[in-house]
């Protein structure tokens, strides 16, 4: 479970910076994507967490909550950050 946390984290990282070094400059209206694929990444995080919680809240597995919750929540990051910075640089701001 340290290892994929270990591998999740540096991929988490890695397609964070790559979200913003890969963005296009000097076009307007970047700046707003990028603060609404962050938004929508932290709500996506959120939503899931809240929703995780409340289904295994009063089980025997709720333990497992706390080691699962983090694990998808990079998942979750590394996918949107991913499809965020693709349609950004291929479909809404075309180099």
């Amino acid at each position: 479970m340290i290892a994929a946390y270990f591998v999740a984290f540096i991929l988490f990282i890695v397609f964070f910076f790559a979200f913003f070094h890969y963005s296009p400059k000097d076009r307007k209206g970047v700046a707003v994507y990028n603060a609404g694929a962050l938004a929508l990444t932290a709500s996506l995080i959120g939503w899931y967490v809240w929703k995780l919680h409340r289904e295994m809240e009063g089980t025997v597995g709720y333990d497992w909550f706390f080691t699962i919750a983090p694990l998808t929540a990079l998942g979750i990051a590394i996918v949107v950050l991913a499809v965020s910075g693709l349609l950004r640089n291929y479909v809404v701001f075309r180099r």
